[in-house]
């Protein structure tokens, strides 16, 4: 192993090579641009150029030797220590209160009255999306490298090791930059990596294995991939084996949530590498979902865990729309699991739910597309009605503001839709871009159809309450002055009230009917409440897991210009330490 130069002396900031970055606005109109397009990208050119069918290209010489040459073996070990964490790379503040606390030598949590002392891990797994909002070079120097260079420069004797598995995200360039960073003996700060492809097999102390899958852009895993697996389970494990399964996502929660049949690839996957050479799945880890999630299998009292931890640094994702209860189709066998604990709580994560009322303040700038878009059906009713030789604005313009009113208001706006085909076009794109927006199934789709006519119903009202105002003041319909007194108008008011109507939508959706429960918290973003986990594998084979959460992360931070000997760049400053906790007591695995 080479050997890493001790931490360097930097006079400022600026010298560490990177930008601190806040976290990412998912609301923000070029960020939805940018990712929807690279997403889009990587979706289809993903399967022309798989870069693990490239990986395992480059090892097929001889399987048995790579798979030999590729399996991290640290089972001489009397005990191991390991940590998790997943969704990871955002802003500085989440990420970097993770990256302080993985950093810690030592970590003494409490719960219940105990106090347990745990040990920074000697392996360091990222269980995907180690970037956001797309995977760039810039994007991990901001988001991932800087945080964790600057919360361990540097490790004086045994360095600890470094493996991840890619999510989404880290293959929206193709994997490119995920290969760079992970695969070529790179030191992310004290942290060395050691894997060759983007999956990895580790044998553990007392016959435990870790095995890191990468399922691309939720496609199948590919064949080369699963020889790579079959291989290691047939030359180096044993029967009774027990293996922690790393997934870039928590397929079991998707067959509620999403798709019935979501559990197919991993279940094949289980069944015919891991149970076919006497392996037993004892655990099963994955982010995704940016909370801590934990379901055990019922029928083995507590011996199979699947645990969700996506609370690297993130934005917040809802942990009360989690299903109580599931069951899985593994073959030809149905197995029922059952939700043990959740992070945060379901009182506290209804109550976050609130926060989507402030989307216009939160995210400015997209509260101005909206005002934008509202402007812009003005503007095309407005020119179709030129046409009828009847001004759409100056007969709103007459109509006093009066409820009475409102129906020959619609009565109007509906001549204009009849006789203008662009109008009903730009009717329909709206009406209909919000139906779709709505995440729902079934007869709850009505909702999303709900919510684009009351964005419309807005418009228009809007639309008569601006020109009828103006022209009181005596502003007339057609003149400079009122074209820009009215887009000033519907930009800042109509925006806002526009923000306002999408987030009231988004709480009554998510908190009454789980629709767009992501979209809820994504449009905030939440930066605390933040999870890891820690495992101990003990001499006497047992393994215990520690879950660990963050209330409030840091958000106030000195720069340590006299770091030395592997301390952090920066601290919290007086009064805004870090308090981890453990958020369930330890559990112990022992099959």
């Amino acid at each position: 192993m080479s050997e890493y130069p001790p931490t360097p002396k930097s006079e400022s900031e600026e010298d560490l090579g990177f930008v601190r970055q806040p976290i990412v606005s998912w609301f923000a109109p070029g960020i939805l641009i940018d990712t929807g397009i690279k997403a889009v990208l990587s979706s289809i050119f993903g399967a022309y150029a798989d870069k693990r069918e490239i990986q395992a290209a480059l090892h097929q010489k001889d399987l048995a030797t790579s798979a030999q040459k590729h399996t991290h073996d640290y089972s001489e070990r009397d005990e191991l220590w390991l940590d998790f964490t997943a969704d990871l790379g955002d802003g500085w503040d989440s990420t970097y209160s993770i990256a302080k606390l993985l950093a810690a030598e030592k970590l003494s949590l409490d719960h219940g009255g105990a106090n347990f002392e745990t040990t920074r891990g000697k392996i360091l797994i990222m269980g995907g999306d180690e970037v956001y909002p797309t995977a760039t070079r810039e994007e991990y120097n901001n988001r991932l490298v800087g945080p964790y260079n600057s919360a361990l420069p540097y490790v004086k004797d045994e360095s600890p090791h470094l493996f991840a598995i890619p999510g989404n995200h880290d293959w929206y360039d193709g994997l490119t930059a995920f290969t760079r960073l992970f695969m070529q003996k790179r030191w992310i700060g004290g942290w060395q990596t050691q894997q060759s492809r983007s999956y990895f097999a580790i044998k553990l102390p007392h016959n435990w294995w870790l095995w890191g899958i990468d399922i691309q852009l939720d496609s199948d895993i590919d064949q080369p991939q699963l020889d790579y697996f079959q291989e290691v389970a047939k030359k180096h494990m044993k029967q009774g084996d027990k293996v922690i399964l790393c997934t870039a996502q928590p397929d079991w929660v998707f067959t509620k949530t999403k798709k019935k049949d979501s559990y197919k690839n991993l279940a094949y996957f289980e069944k015919s590498v891991v149970h076919k050479n006497g392996g037993v799945i004892a655990v099963t880890l994955t982010g995704d979902l940016h909370h801590y999630c934990r379901y055990e299998d019922k029928d083995t009292k507590g011996k199979r865990q699947k645990i969700t931890c996506g609370g690297g640094g993130a934005y917040l994702f809802p942990s009360h729309g989690m299903p109580e209860s599931l069951e899985i189709e593994e073959g030809e066998q149905t197995v029922a699991i059952s939700r043990k604990k959740i992070y945060p709580d379901e009182k506290t994560s209804k109550g976050l739910i609130r926060g989507a009322f402030l989307v216009p303040l939160k995210t400015w700038s997209f509260a101005m597309v909206l005002g934008g878009l509202y402007l812009l059906f003005g503007w095309v009713l407005q020119s179709a009605s030129v046409g009828t030789g009847e001004s759409f604005l100056n007969v709103l313009a007459g109509n006093q503001i009066k409820m009475t009113n409102f129906g020959q208001v619609l009565f109007t706006f509906a001549k204009m839709i009849q006789s203008s085909p662009a109008s009903f076009v730009f009717l329909l794109l709206i009406v209909g871009g919000l139906y779709g927006f709505c995440d729902a199934r079934g007869w709850r789709r009505l909702i999303g159809l709900v919510h684009g006519l009351v964005h419309v119903s807005l418009n228009v009202s809007l639309i008569w309450l601006f020109t009828h105002w103006n022209s009181s003041i005596g502003v007339q319909v057609g003149t400079f002055t009122n074209g820009f007194l009215f887009l000033f108008e519907m930009f800042t008011v109509g925006g806002l009230l526009g923000g306002f109507v999408l987030g009231v939508y988004l709480f009554l959706a998510s908190r009454l009917f789980g629709i767009n429960m992501n979209e809820a918290f994504s449009c905030q973003p939440i930066a605390d409440y933040k999870c890891f986990l820690r495992l101990h594998f003990s001499k006497d084979g047992e393994l215990t897991i520690y879950p660990i959460g963050v209330d409030k992360v840091c958000k106030k931070w000195r720069f340590n210009a006299d770091a030395k000997n592997g301390e952090s760049w920066f601290e919290p400053k007086q009064g805004h330490e870090i308090k981890p906790h453990l958020i369930e007591e330890p559990f112990k695995i022992k099959i």
